[in-house]
């Protein structure tokens, strides 16, 4: 969990300006990550070359932009598993996943649990905290995102 922690730290955003395609990622992200979405998909619809887009993505937010993707999917999933009765089919398909067989060994391997023991030892209702700490930076990362947005 620590070294989780650590990372998520780096993930912060750099004091560098952000490059506007990476800008334009997070947002296709933001609004696709429920979907089917690769990182193909991010990048024909940036029009930019996929090499390139992680590329950039990797300087600018300091992971991955396939790593990113699946975080937000994960910490999504974690907060549907918090606060609502859906099957874990059903949340498999809502935070993008089209198997759910891929969703649980990608969530057993982030979290460290599968999403049902993780939503037995999570009472309904209970605030983010140790799995989900991640989700502020991502929040963090998306919120400059919109600032950004905005002053342009």
């Amino acid at each position: 969990l620590h070294r989780l922690i650590r990372r998520q730290r780096q993930m912060c955003i750099r004091d560098s300006p952000m490059s506007e395609y990476t800008k334009l990622s997070l947002a296709y992200i933001n609004n696709n990550f429920t979907y089917d979405t690769s990182i193909t998909d991010i990048a024909d619809a940036i029009k930019i070359n996929r090499s390139y887009l992680s590329r950039l993505f990797r300087r600018d937010v300091g992971i991955s932009p396939k790593k990113f993707l699946l975080r937000l999917r994960i910490n999504e999933a974690c907060q549907l598993l918090q606060t609502t009765q859906l099957s874990i089919n059903q949340i498999s398909e809502k935070v993008g996943f089209s198997n759910p067989s891929v969703f649980g060994h990608s969530f057993t391997e982030l979290i460290h649990e599968t999403p049902s023991a993780y939503r037995k030892r999570r009472s309904f209702n209970s605030i983010q905290e140790q799995h989900s700490l991640e989700w502020q930076q991502i929040n963090d990362i998306l919120g400059h995102l919109s600032a950004v947005q905005q002053s342009t």
